[in-house]
């Protein structure tokens, strides 16, 4: 009874509802009533043992003879056998054994039992916080359980990428949007007025974005929509209209994006892109204002009338993508057939650049990037200093190169002819040649 007892007892009922979810096991119930059933059999147990053996042998012996039975065959084996890995068998099959003996001491057990439940509460089942479920997965994951050597099969322990996609779900209410955006400085965006030209399409294809926000304003102040790439699709660019006529003629497609707080969590911003409206969002500080401002502005735009805008560029902070939730939540970067320089995020919400195939590419932009500063350095007060040593360094260069190549042309001449009179047959006056390399250029 002393084995059964802690068997059945040390029973996790999470674990139970977890085999009765596939179907191996019911759930235990009235841990209280089970207890003192227990208690007051294995009590009845070692008290009858000695009595018996104190009628049949000498009472010396008797006590003998009963602690070490009780010792080895009523708790050391019960309990380590009770306890081992053919726990939850063992309690199965006891389990008539066990349902007979609360029958039997019922009357004497369930008052005692409800009297435990009224005064220290029922036993309820072990449930965990969100941090210690993420440790509690992250300790099953193989890695883990390689280090601490118990893996015993393949089907053992957790992949990386499940660890990764289960750990990143935790986080999904207390991860916000702010850590995740793209700063509104760096984003690539298209001016309502801008003339789509062959050049500004080039560009479009160039930069491989199926969404480009739109700003109103010279100052960039404003995202009042989403330009919808594909909606420019057999676009006349022989005679470029800008984006304003082409809304106004309804050739090209410009939607009100999202607009999110930065407090909003993943979660709440999954949940958003999940209704499909649009799978990029603008964060700035006051959303409902600008919903209603972008709405005014757009159905301004498509009647042909203009309108000021009232809110300051300082409330837009950047944006956010779908792509960049499921990264958050798979912690792990995506990438596709269009990224060429992908923007990667680290744990601490900051991007890094990727190059990949297009090596030339890059260096050619580094080159465009590094005349430009010249041109810029060199056209400011620096120009005459600069001019100056340019000239002095090429005229010294120039020096050394002609003195060489002549030293190496007497050489040549010296070893292939010998004497005045060869000198001459070439056309060439030996004292000529040496006055040349004695003379400063």
């Amino acid at each position: 009874m002393s084995g059964l007892t802690v068997g059945y007892l040390s029973i996790d009922k999470l674990d139970l509802e977890i085999k009765q979810s596939i179907g191996t096991l019911e759930e235990k119930k009235c841990h209280h009533y089970l207890l003192v059933t227990l208690l007051l059999s294995n009590a009845f147990a070692m008290e009858a043992l000695p009595i018996y053996l104190d009628a049949i042998v000498p009472s010396f012996w008797a006590i003998i003879i009963s602690v070490t039975a009780v010792l080895f065959f009523g708790e050391v084996i019960p309990q380590a056998v009770c306890t081992g890995p053919s726990q939850l068998i063992i309690a199965r099959r006891l389990a008539p054994l066990i349902k007979f003996l609360m029958f039997s001491l019922g009357l004497v057990c369930y008052p005692i039992s409800k009297v435990l439940d009224c005064v220290l509460g029922e036993h309820d089942i072990t449930r965990f916080k969100n941090d210690q479920l993420k440790t509690l997965v992250q300790m099953h994951s193989k890695k883990a359980l390689q280090e601490l050597q118990i893996v015993q099969n393949e089907n053992m322990g957790l992949s990386n990428l499940q660890t990764n996609i289960i750990a990143g779900a935790f986080d999904l209410r207390n991860t916000t949007i702010d850590q995740l955006i793209t700063p509104y400085e760096r984003v690539f965006s298209l001016s309502i007025d801008t003339i789509l030209d062959k050049e500004v399409i080039d560009l479009i294809k160039l930069k491989g974005y199926s969404r480009i926000p739109v700003y109103y304003g010279e100052d960039h102040s404003f995202i009042l929509g989403l330009l919808i790439v594909k909606s420019l699709i057999g676009l006349n660019v022989e005679s470029p209209l800008s984006l304003r006529e082409l809304s106004m003629k309804g050739q090209c497609l410009i939607k009100t994006p999202i607009y999110a707080s930065p407090s909003a969590t993943v979660g709440q911003m999954l949940n958003i892109f999940k209704e499909g409206s649009a799978h990029l969002a603008v964060v700035c500080q006051d959303p409902e204002r600008l919903v209603d401002e972008a709405n005014d502005l757009l159905e301004a735009i498509k009647q042909g009338r203009d309108q000021q805008v009232s809110v300051t560029s300082h409330q837009i902070l950047g944006i956010t993508t779908l792509e960049k939730i499921i990264e958050q939540i798979i912690s792990m970067p995506i990438l596709d057939e269009k990224d060429i320089e992908k923007r990667l995020r680290n744990p601490s919400g900051q991007f890094s650049m990727t190059i990949q195939d297009e090596s030339n590419r890059d260096m050619q932009e580094m080159n465009e990037l590094l005349n430009e500063t010249n041109q810029n350095f060199i056209s400011k007060e620096n120009q005459k200093i600069f001019n100056a040593k340019f000239t002095q360094l090429f005229a010294q260069k120039l020096e050394s190169q002609v003195k060489e190549d002549i030293t190496q042309l007497g050489k040549r001449v010296s070893s292939l002819y010998e004497g005045d009179r060869d000198y001459k047959n070439i056309g060439m006056d030996p004292k000529f040649s040496q006055s040349l390399l004695d003379r400063d250029i």
